[in-house]
């Protein structure tokens, strides 16, 4: 296996988080500590999520 940032899932999975931080720079500035900073730690979850299911399980 050769670079992990060459894998597509990898690239997808920063295209969406990379879209998700962009959604969140509309958002209003009282929510910058609450809703703002759960969307973003469940789309970079979300995102391991999936390239560990791709890249490790058979």
């Amino acid at each position: 296996m050769g670079n992990y940032k060459e894998l597509l899932v990898w690239q997808k999975s920063v295209h969406f988080v990379t879209e998700i931080y962009t959604c969140i720079k509309n958002f209003p500035k009282e929510e910058i500590y609450a809703l703002t900073s759960q969307i973003r730690r469940s789309s970079v979850l979300n995102a391991q999520r999936y390239y560990y299911k791709v890249t490790i399980q058979p």
